[in-house]
Parts: structure tokens; C-alpha cells; sequence
């Protein structure tokens, strides 16, 4: 090959590599295409303080390892009394934060009654990608006690 013809692959070959350089910055932060959580986990069910229904306008929180991810306003069902459906988000594995559930996660729930008033639920559900879950969920009343002690 002679002189005129390997300064023409040259730059053809600078001419390329201008592009493909161009082409990637035009990309920006590849992070962004990563792939998104997995689908959440939904609990839903019953909602009770002792054996009676709770205030509308209640919420349900829900918790993983003490750190709150979602909630949900109670609703009221003319067969169910008041009830809740909480979709519990799937935790990003490519980040190092916690943001939701991994499968076999514990969540705990906590009531928030207008007024203030919060209660921890008895009931604790297991996080599972994708899955639904009926979890009826129930607090005692302050000073009754579901089981006595028979001393």
C-alpha cells in the first residue's frame, strides 16, 4: 500500500472513531438503562383494633428491618368492615440503598389513626416479588390482652 493510500485508512479509521466517540457522549450516563426493581409485593386484608373497625382515613404503613417504604388509606367494604390494599415496592439490587423488599423480607405494619394515634399491628407478612398477599391486620385494644396467664 502506498503512502496516499495509508493516510486514507487513516483517517477513515479517525473519521470512525470521531463518530463512535460522538455517539457515546450523546449516550449520557448509561446508569439510566439499568434494569428497573422488580415488580412489588401487595399486601391486603382486614383492619381491626380489638374486634371492631378503625377510623376512615387511617393509614397503614408499611416496614422492612425498621425503615418505612409505603402506605396505604384504609378503606371501607360493606362486607369486609375497614379494609387496606398496600402495594410494598421491590428494592433496586444495583444500588446500595435499601428502597423496598427483597424476597423473604419480614414487614412489619404500623396503623396511623386520625388524630395521631399510631398503633403496631400484630400480623407481620413476608415480601415476595410479584405476589398478593391476604394479611388481616389487628392491634389490641390498650388494657385487654388476647392471651391471660393461667398462674
Amino acid at each position: 500500500m502506498d503512502k496516499d493510500g495509508k493516510n486514507s485508512v487513516m483517517k477513515r479509521y479517525r473519521w470512525l472513531m470521531g463518530i463512535l466517540l460522538i455517539a457515546l457522549s450523546l449516550m449520557g450516563d448509561l446508569s439510566a438503562y439499568a434494569a428497573p426493581p422488580g415488580l412489588p409485593a401487595v399486601f391486603y386484608g382486614s383492619v381491626k383494633v380489638g374486634e371492631g373497625n378503625i377510623p376512615l382515613g387511617s393509614v397503614v404503613h408499611a416496614y422492612i428491618d425498621g425503615v418505612g417504604f409505603d402506605q396505604a388509606t384504609v378503606q371501607q367494604d360493606p362486607g369486609q368492615g375497614t379494609v387496606y390494599v398496600l402495594n410494598v415496592r421491590a428494592d433496586d439490587p444495583d444500588t446500595p440503598e435499601k428502597e423496598g423488599g427483597r424476597d423473604g423480607d419480614v414487614v412489619t405494619f404500623r396503623l396511623e389513626m386520625p388524630g395521631g394515634e399510631t398503633r403496631h399491628m400484630v400480623q407481620r407478612g413476608v415480601w415476595y416479588s410479584g405476589e398478593a398477599m391476604l394479611l388481616n391486620l389487628t392491634s389490641y385494644q390498650p388494657g385487654r390482652r388476647k392471651f391471660h396467664s393461667t398462674q
